[in-house]
């Protein structure tokens, strides 16, 4: 998902030119067009609205055809068309509702930044503002009422926002990455809307022959990535322990000694009396020998020092793997995430109290292999996903994500299902 999916209303990667089909609640071309209305949507006048588009050849440079990109932009209509007949717009008494879509972006393969490998992208999304967000203005029958106030033109809140074809991360979860790519603690499912899981705030739609989302990683792969890591860490133990040894010839060597006697001598010499002199003469004394004592322990550590643990992990987890029969090496991987800090590997039985299984997204999940203009999948998310507000209530957000919250609980998502192919 893209970085500002959940920002406000953004500019697109692709030209947008939508039909008329939905002209009461998408004004979407680099010219906007006026509302007409749509048949079965909400009572309330809609706001009018425009995005910005880049140039053409963002579709030639990214090999997609005219014709391809005009069936995709259908298919954003046809989501937008079920977004806006939504049962959630029963009630938009005080609001003037903002619904906007386009193509946007590309869905690349895992580990790519190629466009042309890409799945067209795009997003829909809606706004509820209240009354004293816009302004009237004098329209044609059937036209716009009400624009958006200057100040809040590319300032909106959360909203509700829609993708539509999206290869899913979960940059929430804990994580680590090795040459294979990105695997990470399975997200729990926080609810579900019409059917379809919720994690960390996103609902994910999907056909339901779909493969899953996501798929064990066993333990082996997960051993072999902490130990690229404890490797490393192990490797700085002789640099710090040289460090070490460093400051303590630096702190024993003749200057040294010299400058510390001086230093002591000082110290009495501050004192008034020969009683007080001579005390403060053993009490900087002291202080010395403690600082000696601990530059030569940090020279030369015991072996419980805690100095030497990356190099005790590192032996663990080469001792672990070695240990382990072929089937436990593939069998799916259980953990705790650094529950006691960094650096640790915390593999337990599936049944453990705090265990979580570690999963990777499933490389089949996202058929790349389908048209670029199919609909793969959507994701969608509600509430106060970026709160970029000047002057906004927290009782007016409040009120407005009621809104949006019941739009995405209400709307009947298998609809969208069914655009899938």
């Amino acid at each position: 998902m893209a970085a500002s999916r959940a920002g406000g209303a953004r500019g697109v990667n692709v030209p947008v030119r939508l039909t008329t089909a939905l002209a009461g609640v998408l004004i979407l071309a680099a010219t906007a067009t006026a509302a007409q209305g749509v048949p079965g949507a909400p009572k309330g006048d809609w706001l009018a609205y425009s995005l910005n588009t880049l140039p053409a050849d963002n579709l030639r440079r990214c090999g997609v055809s005219p014709a391809v990109y005009a069936e995709w932009l259908k298919v954003v209509e046809a989501a937008a068309a079920v977004i806006s007949t939504s049962p959630g717009f029963a009630d938009l008494t005080g609001y003037v509702p903002m619904l906007v879509a386009g193509g946007n972006d590309y869905a690349e393969p895992a580990g790519t930044s190629d466009c042309k490998k890409g799945a067209l992208g795009g997003y829909v999304a809606f706004w509820p503002w209240l009354l004293k967000h816009v302004d009237p203005i004098p329209a044609a029958a059937g036209g716009p009422k009400f624009r958006l106030k200057s100040q809040w033109v590319n300032n909106t809140f959360g909203g509700l926002w829609i993708e539509l074809n999206v290869v899913p991360h979960f940059d929430g979860s804990p994580w680590e990455k090795d040459e294979r790519g990105v695997f990470f603690e399975q997200p729990e499912v926080e609810i579900r809307v019409g059917g379809f899981p919720m994690y960390r705030e996103w609902v994910y739609i999907t056909r339901p022959d779909n493969p899953l989302m996501v798929v064990p990683v066993d333990q082996e792969r997960v051993v072999n990535a902490f130990l690229v890591l404890a490797r490393r860490d192990a490797a700085l133990v002789d640099g710090t322990l040289a460090s070490r040894r460093q400051a303590y010839e630096r702190f024993m060597s003749p200057a040294s000694l010299e400058a510390r006697t001086q230093e002591i001598e000082r110290a009495a010499a501050s004192q008034r009396n020969p009683a007080s002199s001579e005390q403060a003469r053993k009490q900087a004394t002291t202080i010395d020998r403690r600082r000696e004592d601990d530059y030569r322990k940090a020279a030369n550590p015991a072996p419980d020092d805690p100095v030497f643990a990356p190099v005790k992990r590192l032996k663990e987890a080469e001792a672990l793997l070695a240990g382990m029969s072929e089937a436990e090496r593939r069998a799916p991987a259980w953990r705790t995430w650094n529950p006691r800090g960094s650096n640790t590997l915390d593999l337990m039985p599936a049944d453990s109290p705090d265990a979580r299984a570690v999963v990777e997204v499933n490389p089949a999940f996202f058929d790349f292999s389908k048209s670029r203009a199919a609909l793969r999948n959507v994701v969608i998310r509600v509430g106060p996903a970026s709160r970029l507000t000047k002057t906004l209530d927290t009782s007016d957000l409040d009120q407005m994500e009621k809104i949006n919250r019941a739009v995405m609980l209400q709307t009947d998502w298998t609809r969208i299902v069914q655009l899938m192919k």
